[in-house]
């Protein structure tokens, strides 16, 4: 637990030294591998990382977890191949588990973004809110809702990702539903009359049941959903502005990159781009390809034509696939 502390601190060093002993005290502790692991990952070690997992999955051949953390450092390194492999392997150790199958149909719709197939990632989304369902689990169902919705959005299907975030209302508990609301508002801004009930319910039992110094962050939600309703751009970026002053328990870890989206749309372009490219060193497909696309529209903005037409082909260069 200390060495997850000196890890939130970004104490690598320490926090690596403290997970190597318990490596070597505790051989038969798989979480000494996976976090020794992880920690390499976040400081860019990615050769002691894989040498970590590898010895994680030597010791324990059964256990599947390991095969999550190899996919995703292969995908860091954008060797698509072997993540697929590492990824297709976790349901065959767990055969008719439909935990483990979530997890690797996850892992395959971020992995199919990336190899370019995106209708096929669209599908494996529809089979992770299946398995959810299976596994009769509320947050798994919620997640799946939230990654189909998403999803949805990429294509441009707002009207069936209002649809499905609309489902997530009935499984979401009552102060959770401010997220869905967002999501929606966001869709379609066109409907966000027949959502205020639902938000001011939400908002209600979030400040009856968290102290009053968090209450900020239901008046930061208000004026969001308000100025989105409008389609006020300047509004939503003075929200931005005020979440990234937050404390980071308190964001999501995406503000830059979407204070960076807004300040594009208003063309301001010099300031957007040094933000959006903080979305670049990621894991996520749709993060990534979304990220170069933006990257486009500031360098065209900022008048660097020639790195707006490369960004640009490299966000079709995934298309079609």
């Amino acid at each position: 637990l200390y060495a997850d502390d000196l890890t939130k601190f970004k104490q690598y060093n320490r926090a690596i030294a403290l997970h190597q002993r318990h490596k070597k005290l505790y051989p038969e502790a798989p979480r000494a591998y996976e976090a020794l692991g992880d920690l390499y990952v976040e400081t860019g070690d990615l050769a002691r990382a894989l040498e970590t997992y590898e010895e994680y999955r030597e010791r324990f051949p059964d256990d599947p977890d390991v095969l999550n953390n190899m996919a995703s450092l292969a995908i860091r390194q954008r060797d698509c191949e072997p993540a697929r492999l590492y990824l297709e392997e976790i349901p065959v150790l767990r055969p008719w588990n439909a935990q483990w199958a979530r997890i690797a149909e996850a892992g395959l719709i971020n992995l199919e973004v990336w190899d370019g197939r995106f209708k096929q990632a669209l599908r494996r989304c529809e089979r992770m809110v299946q398995l959810s369902f299976e596994m009769a689990d509320t947050s798994a169902i919620l997640g799946g809702y939230l990654t189909l919705g998403g999803n949805l959005r990429a294509f441009g299907r707002d009207d069936e990702a209002w649809d499905v975030y609309a489902k997530a209302f009935e499984y979401a508990p009552i102060m959770s539903q401010m997220q869905f609301v967002m999501l929606s508002v966001d869709a379609r801004p066109d409907r966000a009359d027949e959502l205020k009930d639902r938000l001011r319910t939400s908002v209600d039992a979030f400040r009856m049941n968290v102290p009053s110094n968090l209450w900020h962050i239901t008046d930061m939600v208000e004026t969001g959903f308000k100025a989105q309703a409008a389609r006020d751009t300047t509004a939503l970026i003075a929200v931005a502005r005020d979440v990234l002053e937050y404390p980071p328990n308190q964001r999501t870890g995406n503000e830059e990159r979407s204070l960076a989206e807004l300040l594009s749309r208003v063309g301001a372009y010099e300031e957007a781009l040094p933000l959006v490219e903080t979305g670049l060193d990621t894991t996520n497909g749709w993060l990534y390809v979304s990220t170069v696309y933006w990257v486009g529209v500031c360098k065209q903005g900022l008048g660097d034509l020639e790195g707006a037409v490369g960004a640009f082909e490299e966000v079709l260069s995934y298309w079609g696939n």
